[in-house]
């Protein structure tokens, strides 16, 4: 026979449904992690939010002190 003039091959699977009785809430994700590795990782990515958290507040920092002293020396020279 032609392989053109063919029927495509039905799929064998079927999708899973979930049944309509079970608990959704015991399809929850689990993150707590499972292996050494992934404690160590997690505490790394912890720690490096945490570091990065405080380079951005002395960036804000940095930033508000160059603002006002712009400002103070606005205010001075149309003053003075």
């Amino acid at each position: 026979m032609n392989q053109l003039t063919t029927k495509p091959a039905l799929p064998t699977q079927r999708w899973n449904r979930p049944s309509p009785d079970r608990d959704p809430a015991s399809d929850a994700l689990n993150l707590d992690p499972a292996t050494t590795y992934e404690v160590l990782t997690r505490r790394m990515v912890e720690d490096l939010a945490g570091e990065v958290a405080a380079i951005r507040s002395r960036i804000d920092t940095m930033f508000w002190v160059v603002i006002v002293s712009v400002v103070t020396d606005a205010l001075l020279r149309l003053a003075g």
